[in-house]
């Protein structure tokens, strides 16, 4: 059986409330080659047109009009079930998730400038018969601004003369995509929030430290220990019996935890040294 899977969703912001919704899909029986000649599913970026009687050029939407593509979107795929939108190739897409992913995809879409800043580059694929040579053909162009954007087929048109000044054309048809597979990826990995350590403690706890190698406890199970160099990630513990009665542990012993710290605002002051040759 044949069906078509939507992958994922890379929303262009053009404007105050208005969106180019465009997204990942592909058929389930065909197949590319990657970079190392690997056999991989097909997956394209194509602008959401919609389905049923919402199948228009209309590319350009509101949220409002986003939620009723998403509704019926949704709808069609509850009636037709297995032979509508698969999520991958072994699960169909819920009804009301689709409708939410339809619908909530422009919470995180960018522009083409950030696209670009964020490493996935928006283009404006085109194609177009040509009855000199009876052939069909295709091109594409990068999009740099969002004015480029919201006139894609008249500036497709003109990548297009300037590539072929002398062709007829005929039937000429255009639409918005990204150049890679991966620009999701891409725009995922550069928009990562960074960790931020932890700020300097100023509360009053107590940890444990092995002298010896000064590094410093973060929990154990029945098959191994964690530790960290950085005493701001250790256990803490709010009382000193308690990282007392921890350390007593013979398994931490012979580990060589044998010291606890008291941390006072930022500073970790020694509090039990047992009597081992400390580095």
């Amino acid at each position: 059986m044949s069906y078509d899977i939507l992958y994922d969703r890379l929303y262009i912001k053009a404007g105050d409330n208005l969106y180019m919704p465009v997204i990942q899909s592909g058929s389930n029986n065909c197949f590319e080659y990657s970079w190392s000649g690997r056999e991989i599913p097909e997956k394209n970026w194509s602008n959401l047109e919609g389905t049923g009687s919402q199948r228009t050029r209309k590319l350009f939407r509101t949220k409002e009009e986003l939620a009723e593509l998403g509704k019926e979107i949704g709808d069609i795929n509850r009636e037709y079930g297995d032979s509508g939108l698969w999520k991958t190739r072994n699960k169909v897409w819920d009804a009301k998730a689709l409708e939410s992913f339809i619908a909530n995809g422009w919470k995180e879409a960018m522009t083409v400038e950030e696209y670009k800043k964020n490493g996935a580059y928006a283009c404006v694929q085109y194609r177009f018969y040509e009855p000199a040579s009876d052939k069909t053909k295709y091109g594409y162009a990068y999009l740099e601004t969002t004015e480029q954007l919201l006139s894609f087929e008249a500036y497709a048109m003109r990548k297009a003369r300037e590539k072929y000044p002398d062709v007829a054309m005929r039937g000429f048809t255009a639409y918005v995509s990204f150049t890679t597979r991966e620009a999701k990826k891409y725009v995922k990995m550069k928009t990562k929030k960074e960790r931020k350590p932890r700020k300097k403690p100023t509360d009053d706890y107590y940890i444990i430290g092995n002298p010896v190698k000064r590094n410093y406890y973060v929990k154990r199970s029945s098959r191994r220990l964690w530790s960290t160099i950085y005493q701001e990630y250790a256990h803490r513990y709010a009382t000193l019996a308690q990282a007392e009665r921890v350390k007593e542990n013979d398994g931490m012993k012979q580990l060589g935890y044998t010291a606890i710290f008291h941390a006072v605002n930022g500073e970790y002051i020694p509090v039990t040294v047992s009597n081992e040759k400390t580095a």
